[in-house]
């Protein structure tokens, strides 16, 4: 009993020794790798944090991603399929890519939320509303969005410079609607539109 006691003690000294150390160097690595630049996932780190805090699988799988593949190339995708989103993630989600680019320093060339039916009429809204003008791909697919849907994706694609390819196939616009949206994004040559 002894011997389990002091083999315990010592793992819990260690312990505590490296925790002390961790909380001396940790601090003192971060603030050296900023300065050097070798905090790659910087720029993205509200993005990293809120799909932390949405803690669904897609979510967490996706924000190891980014801190893993970001490498300060000034462009990132993030893809979010089949993620159970809804609009209070949505909203933070929102919230993350609003912060991101306020200051225009990288580029989001791919955003998917396609095949997120939970993601509601609100929920698109906001991440519409906050997604950068120079996102290249859009995905929407089997979403369960309606023509009220359709409306606030054509303002989106009205706004929109850049995109060069567009699915949002597999939802529940009318046949006007699909029609009105891909009329909405005429502007944008060479744009792939599938509705």
């Amino acid at each position: 009993m002894k011997k389990i006691f002091n083999l315990n003690k010592r793992k819990l000294l260690k312990s505590d020794v490296l925790i002390l150390f961790s909380t001396i160097l940790i601090p003192a690595n971060l603030a050296i790798a900023k300065e050097y630049n070798l905090l790659p996932y910087e720029e993205i780190k509200y993005i990293i944090k809120a799909l932390r805090n949405i803690q669904k699988i897609v979510c967490l799988k996706e924000a190891d991603r980014l801190v893993k593949n970001y490498n300060q190339s000034k462009f990132y995708n993030l893809h979010l399929r089949n993620a159970e989103i809804d609009i209070y993630d949505a909203e933070l989600i929102a919230f993350s890519l609003k912060k991101t680019h306020q200051n225009n320093q990288i580029i989001l060339k791919s955003f998917s939320i396609s095949y997120n039916p939970t993601v509601k009429l609100y929920g698109l809204k906001f991440i519409l509303d906050s997604l950068p003008d120079h996102i290249q791909s859009l995905g929407l697919v089997a979403c369960n969005f309606d023509d009220d849907a359709g409306e606030i994706i054509m303002s989106f694609l009205s706004r929109s410079k850049n995109l060069k390819m567009v699915c949002i196939e597999d939802n529940n616009f009318s046949n006007s609607m699909k029609k009105n949206i891909k009329n909405s994004a005429q502007h944008l040559n060479g744009c792939t539109m599938i509705v």
